[in-house]
């Protein structure tokens, strides 16, 4: 069995824009937790075509005010597909 390891910390959701105006969401770990994988790094979540920011926005808030935090989990022999 594969040894796995799970680093989790408090993160912050926000809407942001890609160059074309397209928004998505960013999130990233914040407090003195630290997650290795994400050091140089967030995580990024695209959304449906014809999302408007507006509704970017709205989908951050309730992110913020839902998940508490965001784990990650790496594995030390086999990667996960």
């Amino acid at each position: 069995m594969e040894k796995a390891s799970t680093a989790r910390a408090k993160s912050y959701f926000r809407a942001v824009e890609y160059g074309d105006g397209t928004p998505w969401i960013i999130c990233e770990p914040q407090g003195p937790e630290k997650i290795e994988a994400l050091s140089d790094g967030f995580i990024g979540f695209d959304l449906a075509p014809g999302t408007r920011l507006k509704e970017a926005e709205e989908l951050a808030r309730t992110l913020r005010r839902i998940v508490t935090d965001v784990s990650v989990t790496t594995f030390e022999e086999h990667a996960v597909r």
